[in-house]
């Protein structure tokens, strides 16, 4: 599955370049349907770039992605009046990219 992961995430690249690897990564998460942080944690080291976040946010930007995935899945399964957004919004806790 690594492969096919790694395969998928530089298609995200081509399709809307210039994007911080952390908005790829997302958008690879809930593609997928991560919903271990164990296994969310693993991708985030192979994925995100070291230099889009501060090592010592390293943990508070994975728990961000985490609680957003499991959103996700809540809003996806129930009824609700709360609008469902498709744009990924980058965290504050991200560094800007440098294209």
């Amino acid at each position: 599955m690594g492969g096919q992961l790694k395969a998928r995430f530089s298609r995200l690249q081509e399709e809307q370049p210039g994007n911080s690897s952390y908005i790829y990564f997302v958008r690879l998460m809930r593609e997928q349907g991560v919903s271990n942080k164990r296994v969310l944690a693993r991708y985030f080291d192979t994925f995100v770039d070291k230099g889009d976040f501060a090592s010592n946010e390293r943990g508070e930007i994975l728990g961000s992605v985490f609680e957003s995935l499991q959103n996700k899945g809540i809003l996806a399964t129930k009824s609700t009046n709360l609008p469902r957004h498709e744009k990924l919004v980058p965290s504050p806790y991200m560094r800007p990219s440098h294209a």
